[in-house]
């Protein structure tokens, strides 16, 4: 499957930016903007398994709970991007956000950006 380079998410729930066996390499950097006006975010970014009956996901982080100001930006650029990514058995880069807010759900908004050399 092809790179989706460009993604708006909102919400808490778990976002699948490249899914494990899409057959993506070559991967730069991911950059994350917090586009909301009002609210900060927290972001965790990470390279991890399917789970499979039986046994629980692989979770590597390559960024936890990093804080994100309105309007901040960050770029990662971590040799942990470069994972195997060819068969559903391999590695699938996600996010999943988190807030302070009261209303976390309609207040975690980021868009990503992902490069590939």
């Amino acid at each position: 499957m092809a790179l989706t380079p460009y993604h708006n998410i909102i919400g808490i729930a778990p976002v699948t930016l490249i899914a494990p066996g899409d057959g993506v390499k070559n991967i730069d950097s991911v950059s994350i903007s917090n586009i909301h006006e009002k609210y900060g975010v927290i972001v965790d970014l990470y390279v991890g398994t399917n789970s499979t009956s039986g046994s629980a996901a692989k979770l590597y982080y390559l960024m936890k709970g990093k804080y994100l100001q309105p309007g901040d930006n960050i770029v990662v650029n971590h040799k942990g991007l470069k994972f195997n990514n060819t068969m559903v058995s391999d590695y699938g880069l996600f996010i999943k956000l988190g807030s302070y807010s009261d209303d976390a759900a309609s207040n975690c908004k980021v868009d990503v950006l992902i490069s590939r050399g």
